[in-house]
């Protein structure tokens, strides 16, 4: 279906073996530094919230 769409329109679809848009090992690297760094940054819950949750909301709606 998609061939006859593309030549409807007047283009010509040929199968090509794609790479992908970054280097996927480096990638994997980044996102490990990136995922250590998150770790380490300090984290604190807030107590309570100021505003109604979402779901209590849209009932009352």
């Amino acid at each position: 279906m998609l061939v006859r769409l593309a030549t409807a329109a007047g283009f010509d679809l040929e199968p090509t073996k794609r790479e992908p848009p970054v280097d996927a090992e480096r990638a994997g690297k980044i996102l490990v530094q990136v995922l250590g760094l998150a770790e380490a940054l300090p984290f604190r819950p807030r107590s309570k919230m100021s505003f109604p949750p979402l779901a209590k909301r849209l009932k009352a709606a």
